[in-house]
């Protein structure tokens, strides 16, 4: 993960990436098109059925028809009063439309007298169901700002945690509501938003996986770019290194041209050891005679003594 696990502030579009996967904000730049929308667009589709899940009528359908309590209301019809199928909301009138509290005397009355009537469980999975609706509006806007802005990757693989587990497992919850006592006393089954909150679930998940697919950026043309400045950099060196050794050259060369003797000099000096050569030979020559002038002195001296003797 090149060392990025965590959020951190964006740099700005007239910087250049330091790293193959960085976070620029409002330069255009993206993590990958087709993984970015497929996301947007699914938690999008996520979001519309999770909160049709939420506000139809038809989450459950039970077994046996349900009365209303007596004091719902003064003067309610009869299709009102009585249903097969119920929400987290509403429930179902007998004529297949959903009943939104649109007859009687008081109708803030006949909302608490229904979630009394479902029970402290149903709550639950009601809030539950609530806060996942919730949470994938806050996620969506939050994408959209992939169209024009990249994040590191630590950040996108917390995205993906936050869809395909949070969201997930969130609006999953909502089915406990089969495990209530009215479940078990009235017998339930899947309704129409029942699936509705699977299709949710299904799109959270998925578009997690999508936004898993997501690249960084600038990921291989960082590489590309630091390879450039490389051959750049070893360029430059090999070409310092080339002219240095030429420099090299040039000086030892001018050291031998410095120990180089001109041609009239050499003559004069190839001259003076020739004399130098020949004197030395006469001096040694003159020595020798002179040493044999002493020995031939000397033997007639010796000579000249015997005969006086």
């Amino acid at each position: 993960m090149g060392g990025n696990c965590a959020p951190k502030t964006c740099c700005t579009c007239h910087e250049e990436p330091s790293t193959r996967d960085a976070c620029m904000c409002g330069c255009g730049y993206l993590n990958g098109v087709g993984p970015v929308i497929g996301s947007q667009m699914l938690v999008l589709i996520g979001l519309l059925f999770s909160l049709s899940a939420l506000g139809d009528c038809s989450f459950v359908a039970l077994d046996e028809r349900l009365f209303l309590p007596d004091n719902l209301d003064v003067d309610l019809p009869i299709e009102v009063t009585q249903t097969q199928y119920i929400g987290f909301l509403t429930w179902q009138r007998l004529d297949g439309t959903c009943y939104w509290y649109n007859t009687g005397n008081d109708p803030q009355n006949q909302v608490q007298q229904y979630f009394d009537l479902l029970g402290d469980e149903w709550n639950v999975a009601r809030i539950l169901g609530g806060l996942s609706a919730s949470l994938s509006f806050y996620m969506f806007c939050y994408l959209l700002s992939f169209v024009c802005s990249s994040q590191v990757r630590g950040v996108r693989y917390f995205n993906v945690f936050f869809m395909c587990c949070v969201l997930t497992t969130l609006q999953g919850l909502t089915f406990l509501v089969f495990r209530t006592e009215l479940c078990e006393e009235m017998g339930c089954t899947f309704g129409r938003s029942a699936g509705f909150s699977v299709a949710s679930m299904a799109a959270f998940f998925l578009g997690g996986l999508c936004f898993l697919m997501t690249k960084d950026y600038p990921g291989d043309r960082a590489i590309g770019s630091e390879k450039a400045q490389g051959n750049a950099s070893s360029a430059d060196e090999e070409e310092g290194t080339q002219k240095r050794d030429a420099l090299e050259e040039e000086e030892e060369v001018e050291v031998i041209e410095e120990e180089v003797v001109p041609e009239g000099e050499e003559e004069e000096i190839i001259e003076e050891e020739v004399i130098d050569e020949y004197e030395e030979e006469e001096e040694e020559e003159s020595g020798k005679v002179e040493e044999q002038d002493t020995a031939n002195i000397q033997t007639v001296d010796s000579r000249l003594k015997d005969a006086e003797a």
